[in-house]
């Protein structure tokens, strides 16, 4: 009995032992998380600084570029000068054109955009009369007497038919889609 008590209590003091030694280890070593702090904290410093907006770093707007490359060439004072030389309408003519190649532009792209959204809803609904077919399908061939049901029969072709002309409806729909793209290509780009 005594011999049995004292290999209990080498176990319990090994364990005890072990489960010191493996609590006191992680407190020397730093943790994983730790070290990323720390690596976070050396890159900071090195990080760029925020760069700084200023009038010599911002471009000048497009239309008015011919009165700012002239404000540029006259002396300071004669800005309203430097306007007179470059024409009374050299800017007035410059913006009517670009505001209306704007509103061409941005007719364009909704015209785009509505036939992306009809297209979609297009392909959506041929998706949806497929699946509407196949389960109708599956109902008819598993009639055991589907032969003699004529009703049944008809109502597949009638969804056929309709599958047929909502791709027919799609493939236009592409196909105008397609002519908007061709019309962008074809017009010449602006200098």
């Amino acid at each position: 009995m005594c011999r049995q008590r004292m290999i209990r209590t080498l176990t319990l003091l090994v364990a005890a032992t072990s489960f010191l030694a493996l609590r006191a280890a992680p407190q020397d070593q730093p943790s994983v998380a730790e070290a990323a702090r720390r690596a976070r904290q050396q890159k900071q410093p090195s990080a760029k600084p925020p760069s700084v907006i200023t009038n010599e770093t911002l471009t000048p707007a497009p239309g008015t570029s011919a009165t700012a490359s002239a404000s540029s060439t006259t002396p300071s004072g004669d800005t309203a000068t430097a306007a007179n030389q470059a024409g009374p309408d050299a800017g007035s003519s410059e913006k009517k054109p670009a505001a209306a190649s704007n509103d061409d532009a941005e007719q364009e792209k909704q015209d785009t955009a509505k036939l992306k959204e009809q297209i979609a809803e297009k392909q959506a609904q041929v998706k949806l009369l497929e699946s509407d077919f196949a389960l109708q399908q599956d109902t008819f061939y598993r009639n055991p007497d589907y032969q003699r049901d004529a009703a049944g029969k008809n109502k597949l072709d009638s969804i056929q038919s309709d599958i047929k002309q909502a791709q027919d409806e799609l493939a236009a729909l592409r196909a105008k889609l397609r002519d908007l793209g061709a019309q962008d290509d074809s017009k010449p780009s602006k200098p």
